[in-house]
């Protein structure tokens, strides 16, 4: 069995190391994911070491998505 593994996703994201319309990945038609990966353990720690609260961190990455997606 292959399984496909996104370049880009959400630790890339929260780290502002690509353009938000460069970090959702078509898992099938209509179907859109954010890959997670081991690199989120070091997006965590950078989000710690910010000065607003972790969870905001999180929202504020996903605010663009608002309104294109059916779900975010």
């Amino acid at each position: 069995m292959d399984f496909f593994l996104p370049e880009k996703g959400l630790s890339d994201l929260l780290e502002d190391a690509i353009e938000p319309t460069e970090a959702p990945t078509e898992a099938r038609e209509g179907l859109w994911l954010l890959a997670g990966s081991r690199a989120l353990a070091q997006a965590k720690r950078l989000i710690a070491r910010r000065d607003i609260r972790s969870g905001a961190v999180l929202s504020e990455a996903l605010e663009v998505f608002e309104g294109h997606f059916d779900f975010v």
